[in-house]
């Protein structure tokens, strides 16, 4: 079952009512759900398993380190629901991930609430996965060991918090 991993901020939606979704505040919409040109951008997984290689594709290309909240929304749900999703290349340091990228594309007003509407099911489901820092620190420096991320394709923010074992 394929899924599509988003990243938001938990506290924007946690409280709201899945059964009225009209009544979420805006906040979560325009931080968690901006767009550009009218697309939503996700990571393409296979399995529950995989949701560390969506968070890395993510996180490699952060220019801060701080802990992150991502959604993963079963695919043919999105598809059910009359979204378009759309392979994109994504835009992460991490070359072997860019292909698992996908844009929800074609937004409107109507379709975004959809969209909405599914991630603030998943947030009531508590189907919310937090990566600490110290968890990103792990997937990086993991990621370059392994020679799938180069230090120097980090931000510089970034890479020097990877040096500073002290930083959690």
């Amino acid at each position: 079952m394929p899924l599509l991993v988003r990243k938001i901020d938990r506290a924007k939606w946690e409280g709201s009512d899945p059964a009225a979704p009209s009544s979420l505040p805006a906040d979560a919409i325009t931080g968690c759900l901006k767009t550009s040109s009218n697309a939503l951008s996700t990571w393409r997984i296979q399995t529950r398993s995989e949701l560390e290689s969506a968070v890395l594709a993510l996180a490699a290309g952060f220019t801060n380190l701080d802990t992150v909240d991502v959604v993963p929304l079963d695919e043919r749900s999105i598809e059910s629901a009359g979204l378009r999703i759309v392979v994109t290349p994504g835009r992460t340091p991490v070359d072997s991930l860019a292909d698992r990228h996908r844009d929800i594309a074609d937004l409107t007003l109507s379709s975004l609430g959809i969209f909405a509407g599914l991630v603030l099911q998943e947030v009531h489901g508590k189907n919310v996965i937090r990566f600490t820092r110290k968890d990103l620190k792990r997937l990086l420096k993991d990621a370059i060991a392994s020679s799938l991320l180069a230090v120097e394709r980090l931000s510089p923010s970034v890479a020097s918090k990877l040096n500073n074992d002290t930083t959690q």
